[in-house]
């Protein structure tokens, strides 16, 4: 696939200006960047039946794209490759299994030259209790090699329950975990948008939080007709949160504004929602 547009990252104000870029259509003031790039991807996989009925799936990506911008050219490939295997015991216990993990290569004039390796393994147990109850748990752990970091990341784990509390409604509970390691992009990206900059930031480190919810469920029926009526409580907390900034990175204004990747110490956020269909 080939594709050559232009995006920008800023309004010029927030009223005549809404959806417009800052600094105008021309150079050198206007923050549109113009790109053009080709990409291919190939997507193998496989799914076979043992003679234990588990099943396992297999799943491979090749991704490889040429990028050229105004000013220099990168191109990158990746590979992919997840495995799965399911079976089910005791005809109420559903276990899945497996590992993903991908390598990726990039040589980007914005970029620089990186390589490395991000995998997973991880487990997940469901369990049905007089059909009524449905109980879950599962967990992971991530690895990553780089150029510039290799480690492992704190393993995470997840919880949840559906009860069906009546012939209409169901009451459900979940607890889960989260990481992410920082994109090569975020860490590293060097570049220009017409006036104004994306500083790299090749300190930045993986955030992780965890997520709470409790919700009800109740379907309507009427006939032909259905719906329901939801409400959920959630509450979900970040440590290190990355944020894309604006700012004086580069040094004080009117120079050096512009885009970095950063690090928040903590972030939360809680409520609740409704929704009826």
């Amino acid at each position: 696939m080939y594709n050559n547009e232009g995006s920008y990252l800023i309004w010029s104000d927030e009223d005549s200006g809404a959806y417009q870029p800052f600094g105008g259509l021309e150079e050198p003031l206007t923050t549109i960047l113009d790109w053009k790039y080709s990409w291919f991807t190939l997507d193998p996989f496989l799914t076979a039946v043992d003679k234990r009925e588990g099943t396992h799936r297999l799943k491979g990506r090749f991704y490889s794209n040429s990028t050229t911008y105004p000013d220099t050219t990168g191109s990158s490939w990746l590979t992919n490759l997840d495995y799965r295997y399911l079976k089910r015991f005791f005809k109420t216990v559903n276990v899945s299994t497996g590992f993903s993990g991908y390598y990726f290569n990039v040589k980007d004039g914005n970029l620089g030259t990186h390589r490395g390796l991000l995998a997973g393994v991880y487990f997940q147990v469901d369990k049905e209790f007089f059909n009524r109850l449905v109980l879950n748990l599962g967990g992971r752990v991530e690895f990553f090699d780089t150029d510039s970091l290799t480690g492992a990341g704190t393993p995470i784990f997840k919880a949840g329950l559906n009860y069906q509390a009546g012939s209409n409604s169901f009451i459900r509970a979940s607890f889960g975990q989260g990481y992410r390691f920082p994109s090569f992009v975020e860490r590293y990206s060097n570049t220009n948008v017409g006036a104004l900059a994306i500083y790299p930031n090749d300190t930045l480190k993986a955030e992780y939080g965890y997520n709470a919810e409790i919700g009800y469920k109740y379907t309507l029926t009427d006939g032909g007709w259905k719906g329901y009526l939801d409400a959920a409580l959630y509450f979900t907390e970040y440590f290190d949160m990355t944020e894309f900034v604006f700012g004086p990175w580069g040094g004080p204004p009117p120079g050096g504004l512009g885009f970095r990747t950063i690090n928040l110490s903590r972030a939360r956020m809680m409520g609740l929602e409704l929704t009826a269909s």
